[in-house]
């Protein structure tokens, strides 16, 4: 573990003698599993919480077995939060909180029950975090029939699986602060795929019944009291909203044989208020709306992207060239700029860069050839990799900086490094932004990884 502030300015040494840099374990799971982490994805920030798995006791392909660890800021080494039999374990995004399943039983393919444990974490000593008891986590048709998540707050633990009778859904929320002392309490019957609102006064949830399909509800959170219908023959639900902010809710529906469609509803508490803001007769190829939830981009079938204002109604084209297909829109955080992909009309299967205002797809403008991907940082700008090699698939890591959120600026993007690996660019630090990446071609002397930063301040 390296502290990137400390490394950005100076390299730490790495052998035990800095407190920037920190050897957390030597026997790390590196496998894959039937279920439960696999390497190297498994490894990874939930928010300040890295949770990490070693020592394992089980191998390739088995259902995993093996201790859970997690490291925070601040703590000289790593803190088991898990027994020898847990198969995996999840973070809260905000606070030291975290979640495990442990001890499957049964057919592995197919466990019957599992055991779940939930909550806090902290430095000093290993956790032996609460048992909730033992869940049954599948349906009798193999579906998952089990989630588990912390209220955004951290204050509640709600988590659900399926009655004794192997059919029904329900779901149960219990005090973060008495998790283990109080058993938890009962607050939707029949509820599938459920999800918190942002804010985490709302809980959004699936019941399956009647011939259109699937029906959304929302009921109070974490009462589960005022339960009401939203829209039925739901294909796929989107909660809107950001930190503590609830914008509402979109969802894809379809009828029998007939049209789709993506509505919004930005209040539930006035269901009649949903929005038609795409219908498609074919498929969507992608789908974006944008985090303030002003408007909705997407890819036809065709590979035409449009964008849609929700105020109103009005749509535009963002393809630049309407004879080449376009792909994967995406918008800064306050939809100041939409950008996307958009294939070049030569031999090769190349894509630009565009960017527009989503408004009405003005100013159309290609800022970059050959592109590895793009990825927009709040609403501080933009960092992409391109003039991607087609052979080694090295690329040109570039940012650039957007100071109010809409305005592209003249001097245009900012070159940071050639020849990198296009897949390797992470984020290392989000504020400041701190850019990790790894570059393996070019002289062996300039080969390694690189942090580079602190960037769009």
């Amino acid at each position: 573990m390296v502290n990137v502030t400390v490394a950005a300015a100076a390299i730490p040494p790495c052998d035990g003698t800095h407190p920037a840099c920190l050897r957390l374990t030597s026997t790390l799971w590196t496998d894959g599993a039937l279920f439960g982490p696999r390497h190297p994805h498994a490894h990874r920030f939930h928010g300040d919480t890295l949770i990490f798995y070693a020592d394992a006791l089980s191998g390739l392909h088995e259902v995993h077995r093996g201790p859970a660890f997690a490291w925070r800021p601040g703590w000289q080494q790593a803190r088991r939060i898990a027994s020898e039999r847990a198969m995996e374990c999840w973070g809260h995004g905000d606070w030291p909180l975290v979640w495990c399943v442990e001890d499957l039983a049964g057919d592995p393919v197919r466990p019957g029950s599992m055991e779940l444990r939930a909550g806090p974490i902290a430095d000093g000593a290993d956790t032996t975090l609460p048992s909730l008891g033992r869940i049954l986590p599948l349906r009798t048709d193999g579906r998952l029939a089990w989630q588990a998540a912390f209220s955004p707050d951290g204050a509640w633990f709600a988590f659900s699986s399926l009655d004794i009778d192997l059919v029904t859904e329900t779901l149960k929320v219990v005090p973060t602060a008495q998790l283990g002392q109080t058993p938890p309490v009962e607050i939707v019957r029949g509820a599938t795929d459920w999800r918190l609102s942002y804010d985490g006064g709302r809980v959004y949830f699936l019941r399956e019944a009647g011939p259109q399909g699937p029906t959304l509800l929302v009921a109070d959170f974490p009462s589960g009291a005022n339960p009401a219908d939203l829209v039925s023959g739901v294909e796929a639900v989107t909660v809107l909203g950001e930190h503590g902010i609830d914008r509402g809710v979109a969802v894809a529906t379809s009828t029998q044989g007939g049209p789709g469609a993506v509505r919004v509803l930005p209040d539930p508490r006035k269901p009649a208020g949903w929005t038609t803001v795409v219908s498609h007769e074919g498929d969507l190829m992608a789908l974006q709306i944008s985090p303030d939830a002003r408007f909705t981009a997407w890819t036809d079938d065709n590979f035409v992207v449009r964008v849609a204002k929700h105020s109103d109604l009005s749509t535009c084209v963002l393809n630049h060239n309407p004879r080449l297909p376009a792909h994967s829109p995406t918008f800064l955080r306050d939809a100041g700029l939409v950008f996307w992909g958009e294939d070049s009309g030569g031999d090769l299967e190349r894509r630009d860069g565009y960017y527009a205002d989503p408004a009405d797809c003005s100013t159309r403008q290609r800022f970059a050839q050959a592109v590895y991907f793009l990825a927009p940082i709040d609403n501080r700008g933009l960092v992409f990799a391109d003039e991607t090699d087609d052979n080694s698939q090295r690329a040109t890591l570039k940012y650039v900086p957007i100071t109010d959120g809409k305005t592209w600026p003249q001097e245009g993007p900012v070159r940071v490094h050639p020849d990198i690996d296009g897949p390797s660019v992470v984020p290392a630090s989000w504020d400041p932004l701190i850019l990790l990446f790894r570059v393996s071609v070019g002289e062996k002397e300039n080969q390694g990884l690189y942090l580079f930063g602190p960037v769009l301040l």
